[in-house]
């Protein structure tokens, strides 16, 4: 082993790293190695021949010339992701819409309802839907997600699920009307007493299957989706807003780049910065879903204002206006915003 000029003891530990051609050249390395990393005794070969061969063989792979071989270009992420996806079987990510994959539900299911109760369902489970993540996040008392709904089974009596329902939004609207007085948001009274009680039932039974613990962007998302809002707006090109900058949200989007914003920028709250105006109940109900989830107390900055009549009469000028561009169905062009608030000469008006 002298002629090796290493060590005896390491350098069958040694020759294991060199590769499935050395392995095949002196097969009786792999049998070394795994004596050494037993620490078994073997026999010392004193065969001339086989010692000649160990001596021939190089102490370190040579170096390989890989400048002729060309690197094949790595698909993009999103090819990758969705080529293991298909090999583990799952769907395609096309066909995973928000709210319909049961891994990721996000909202709840309308099956079975058409025509005007539609309307009155989508806003119904969405205030539901919020209820149980305020209380998933510990920021109401379980009632709606309890275990068998102990709380109610005790003190229902002759009440059924709809009243349940009833109640909790009730409760709710004490402290945040906007978005849980269904009578102001949803223009109707008898919003959830309209509604068949066996999709309340089903209701019930899909909070546990909703994720409730969903990033707070996904969640508005979605619900911008499920109450038929624009979704793809432009948020990477939106300014730095000071704490006490004012800004107004004008209809269109549903309090979604103030969600946005004050996610994002630092000091920058809802309820201090922004007013969000609307012009449909779809909208008033998205911007009350995102004053819950930006945790606003009391009654939200959110007016219902189709010709900003209102905003226009606040007496501090804004420094920002957020409008919905016109190619996306926005209705004022920048011109008109600028002549509409002319209170403060350096007025910022941002299309989104």
């Amino acid at each position: 082993m002298e002629g090796w000029g290493v060590n005896p003891e390491t350098s069958a530990s040694r020759s294991v790293g060199r590769g499935p051609k050395v392995a095949a050249r002196s097969p009786r390395l792999l049998e070394r190695a795994d004596d050494a990393f037993h620490q078994r005794p073997r026999a010392v070969d004193h065969d001339p021949p086989r010692a000649e061969a160990r001596e021939a063989l190089p102490l370190r792979r040579a170096p390989v010339d890989v400048a002729h071989r060309r690197r094949r270009p790595e698909a993009p992420i999103r090819v990758r992701v969705r080529r293991v996806w298909s090999a583990l079987g799952f769907p395609s990510t096309a066909a995973m819409d928000l709210g319909t994959n049961p891994a990721r539900m996000l909202t709840l299911p309308l099956d079975g309802v058409s025509g005007p109760a539609r309307r009155h369902a989508t806003g119904v489970g969405a205030l539901l839907h919020a209820v149980a993540r305020d209380e998933h996040a510990g920021r109401r008392p379980k009632r709606l997600t309890e275990a068998d709904r102990a709380t109610w089974a005790r003190f229902r009596g002759r009440l059924d699920d709809v009243a349940f329902v009833e109640l909790l939004l009730e409760d709710a609207a004490v402290a945040q009307p906007v978005p849980f007085d269904v009578a102001e948001i949803l223009g109707a009274p008898d919003a959830v007493s309209s509604l068949p009680p066996p999709l309340i039932a089903r209701w019930l039974d899909a909070v546990s299957s909703l994720d409730l613990g969903a990033p707070p962007a996904e969640y508005v998302t979605a619900q911008a989706k499920a109450l038929g809002l624009p979704t793809r707006l432009n948020r990477s090109d939106l300014p730095r807003l000071r704490p006490h900058h004012r800004a107004v949200e004008l209809p269109g989007t549903g309090g979604q780049i103030a969600f946005h914003i004050a996610q994002t920028q630092e000091d920058i709250f809802l309820h201090d910065v922004f007013t969000i105006a609307c012009a449909t109940p779809e909208e008033r109900l998205l911007a009350g879903l995102v004053a819950v989830e930006c945790r606003v107390p009391g009654r939200a900055p959110v007016v219902l204002d189709p010709k900003l009549d209102a905003v226009r009469a606040t007496e501090a000028p804004f420094d920002f206006v957020f409008a919905l561009d016109p190619d996306k169905g926005g209705a004022w062009a920048p011109e008109r915003l600028h002549e509409l608030f002319q209170g403060n000469p350096n007025l910022r008006v941002v299309m989104v």
